[in-house]
């Protein structure tokens, strides 16, 4: 993405997101989380509403370690602008069905051709809403399907950037550095840390 920016509640996206969990909480094959930031999970609308209604099978988690959701899931469903949530995802090659409206978040030119070759990308809500019905009726066909798709390009050029076989010392050497210029300091033990 081009810039992101914290933003919040919506009326478009909060319309959007009970229309979406009214679609997959009524379906008995699946067992949703709806994933908020934590920092805006008391203020969002969809939190509140999907407390009220219970009849739909939706977990609220505000808390679990993103890897751990990662690691229990067998899709992801993500509307969010950040492209931080699409690379992890990708990373634990987990499926993705992401919404993101090039009109409202800009893509570079570039970026956008891979992102529709590593994910289900929808570009408008009605695209989006299709996905998760097909999602709804074909259930584990589907996530299969998704789940074949070849991610590697993607992840080459936006999550890892080089697959040169040299990630290991790269990441040493921009450790020594940050311990150079803060008060971090590495031991042959592992870190220990002075704040």
């Amino acid at each position: 993405t081009i810039g992101q920016d914290q933003r919040i509640e919506d009326t478009r996206r909060y319309l959007l997101q009970k229309r979406c969990l009214n679609l997959l909480g009524a379906c008995d094959q699946l067992q949703v989380t709806f994933r908020p930031m934590s920092d805006t999970a008391k203020m969002l609308g969809t939190v509140l509403w999907i407390e009220k209604e219970s009849q739909l099978n939706i977990n609220v988690d505000t808390t679990s370690n993103m890897d751990n959701l990662l690691l229990n899931s067998d899709i992801v469903l993500a509307d969010i602008s950040s492209s931080t949530v699409w690379n992890e995802t990708i990373a634990f090659q987990r499926p993705l069905i992401l919404y993101c409206d090039p009109q409202q978040t800009p893509l570079m030119p570039h970026f956008k051709p891979d992102l529709e070759l590593a994910c289900c990308w929808c570009s408008t809500e009605d695209d989006f809403l299709d996905a998760l019905q097909r999602l709804t009726a074909d259930g584990k066909e589907y996530v299969s399907e998704l789940g074949k798709v070849d991610t590697s390009d993607y992840l080459q050029r936006y999550v890892v950037h080089c697959n040169d076989g040299k990630s290991t010392e790269r990441v040493n050497t921009f450790l020594k550095e940050i311990s150079k210029k803060s008060q971090f300091a590495i031991s042959k033990e592992g870190f220990n840390t002075t704040l």
